[in-house]
């Protein structure tokens, strides 16, 4: 069992039927997922959240005893099954799960949890080169005039790694070199963390959208907040593959959940 202290989930939009992040809190399993950035719409859904609703679909049925291996495979057929017959379909997420009965956090791709105060993070290498590669773009952008405000308006370096973005796809759960995990129904996840917890732990799960974590909702918030008042690019202070757009209220979904174990 576990008694949860607060959770927290805000779409980057501030509509929450675009939101690709999802909080499952259920009996056996507690988790976040977050849905990979997407272009295509299913059935008025992202990609992103169609792949999110499937696996967390797929938790309230997952066996309550299985092993991270087990479990994994199992959300990896899932949606392979949904992909059956289907055609030009890209779904892909990745999650931070844990088991109640088995006192284990599974990290599947690069969400993120605490145990006690000790961060765990699991970036992906490609990710760390295209946010990088978009800062070196941002500043030769304001070094041939444009401002910070133009690009706010109008992220050109989005626009130039985005080709490049869409080739990265094509590393998911590839062994070695730049490849990177990913539920997306192809291949098998063989790349996943697993810490053990114990009674009395405090442990946090939690998605990418906070760039820093700390041991409460208030505290990585407000350090979000202020990351995006003092650089809401995103490209001198914390590098990442996208900033603040237009009308939105975050530079991507974020989602928060800390709870104590019984």
């Amino acid at each position: 069992m576990i008694h949860v202290i607060e959770s927290f989930t805000c779409p980057k939009t501030g509509i929450a039927e675009k939101n690709e992040d999802m909080l499952y809190v259920g009996e056996h399993f507690v988790a976040v997922v977050d849905g990979s950035t997407s272009q295509g719409i299913i059935t008025g859904k992202s990609e992103g959240r169609l792949t999110a609703e499937l696996i967390v679909g797929a938790l309230d049925r997952l066996p309550y005893d299985s092993d991270g291996a087990s479990a994994v495979a199992f959300l990896q057929n899932e949606l392979a099954d949904y992909l059956k017959g289907k055609e030009n379909i890209d779904l892909g997420a990745v999650a931070v799960i844990y088991s109640i009965a088995r006192k284990e956090i599974w990290l599947i791709g690069d969400c993120q949890c605490a145990i006690n105060g000790k961060v765990h993070t699991n970036a992906k290498e490609v990710d760390v080169i295209m946010a990088a590669m978009r800062s070196m773009l941002i500043q030769s952008l304001l070094a041939q005039g444009y401002t910070e405000k133009d690009l706010l308006k109008h992220d050109i370096s989005r626009d130039m790694i985005e080709p490049l973005l869409k080739e990265q796809t094509h590393l998911r759960n590839i062994i070695g070199g730049y490849g990177y995990p990913c539920l997306c129904g192809k291949k098998e996840v063989t790349q996943f963390s697993v810490f053990q917890v114990n009674a009395g732990d405090e442990v946090i799960l939690a998605s990418d959208g906070y760039p820093r974590l700390f041991s409460t909702l208030a505290q990585s918030e407000q350090a979000l907040k202020k990351l995006i008042e003092v650089d809401p690019l995103l490209y001198r202070e914390y590098h990442s593959t996208k900033g603040l757009r237009p009308g939105n209220v975050g530079f991507d979904d974020r989602t928060y959940i800390r709870f104590v174990v019984d």
